[in-house]
């Protein structure tokens, strides 16, 4: 019996990290400094529901396997369509920097590849401990190539003539 409730929570704790994991993704909350550590971390996001697909073959109960097939095959074919998009390497490329008081102050030229035009991401980041980052999206624009930041104060700083405060801890003061 113990081995089957480690073998649950296995299961229960990956759908967790499978769900924080695309909630951090489309709102980013914490990133690696390595771009190659988030391109490992994505890859094996994207490869959890087939984990998860091949754990249920293992279900005793046959209506329990085909359910685990129904709710994992989709986000199977997703994760295995979508991994070469989310690794390639396109993307950011760090343009300026501040430095705050608690906190880095980072504008992105983002880049699509050929058929999209540049863009524009300020992110507030912070070390939480080496290695991992505590970022928080500040601002953004499509179709600009350049960002004037200007230090301002402690926690504040200028962008594009717009003041803007920054929390001392990226979401907690």
């Amino acid at each position: 019996m113990k081995i089957s409730l480690y073998k649950g929570f296995q299961y229960i704790l990956l759908i967790a990290l499978y769900i924080i994991a695309i909630f951090n993704f489309l709102y980013p909350v914490i990133r690696f400094d390595s771009r190659l550590l988030n391109s490992v971390f994505t890859i094996f996001v994207l490869l959890i529901p087939t984990v998860l697909m091949i754990k249920g073959f293992f279900f005793r109960s046959l209506v329990a396997k085909i359910l685990n097939t129904l709710i994992w095959v989709i986000p199977c074919i997703l994760g295995i369509l979508l991994m070469p998009i989310m690794i390639a390497p396109i993307g950011f490329e760090q343009i300026k920097n501040l430095s705050l008081d608690n906190s880095d102050i980072v504008a992105y030229r983002t880049n699509g590849g050929a058929t999209t035009s540049f863009g524009i991401l300020v992110m507030q980041e912070k070390n939480i401990i080496p290695g991992i980052k505590l970022v928080k999206r500040i601002y953004g624009q499509d179709h600009k190539e350049n960002v004037n930041m200007i230090k301002t104060g402690e926690n504040s700083f200028e962008i594009e003539g717009n003041p803007e405060i920054v929390k001392r801890n990226v979401y907690f003061e």
